[in-house]
């Protein structure tokens, strides 16, 4: 699977380049200190939609399209929010991207969902710190997305997938 992924004006200017870091120290703690992550997806249900959900474990707070914001990170993109689902819009197709405190990491999990489908669906995972790429591919072989229904048991439905994230 080879996935183009480009990213917007909006999207750009929330990133820090390394070599502007070096030059802007205000910039630099914030690269440093954060972690992208990114998902992209290919399925042969044009309306699919994946979801991240990264919860702390120690408080229960979690970051996802319900809440785009918290105390350690904030969701850039959501698929739905901007109407790109299914293709439509120009801007990033079948991409949602966050940012993350790295200090933070420890007590986090990340919770891959297909919320919505009828086929199944290969994911990219992309995770940049320091300016270093890493990517996970994977696929999630479901048929019926479950509009997070089981976020309380997410180990208990085959929509869900927990992935390992490192980046201190």
């Amino acid at each position: 699977i080879q996935v183009d992924v480009t990213i917007d004006a909006e999207l750009q200017a929330t990133l820090v380049k390394p070599e502007e870091a070096e030059q802007r120290p205000d910039n630099a703690k914030v690269f440093r200190d954060e972690l992208l992550l990114a998902i992209t997806w290919i399925s042969d249900d044009p309306e699919c939609d994946i979801d991240m959900w990264i919860e702390n474990k120690e408080t229960g707070e979690e970051l996802c399209y319900k809440n785009m914001t918290t105390s350690f990170g904030r969701l850039l993109r959501d698929i739905r929010e901007s109407d790109t689902a299914g293709g439509r819009g120009e801007d990033l197709p079948n991409l949602e991207c966050a940012r993350i405190d790295r200090s933070q990491l420890a007590k986090l999990s990340l919770w891959i969902n297909v919320f919505k489908t009828c086929a199944p669906v290969k994911v990219l995972l992309i995770g940049i710190r320091d300016g270093q790429r890493q990517e996970k591919l994977f696929t999630m072989d479901v048929t019926e997305g479950d509009r997070a229904k089981y976020r309380k048991n997410k180990a208990e439905s085959k929509a869900w997938r927990n992935i390992i994230i490192n980046g201190a």
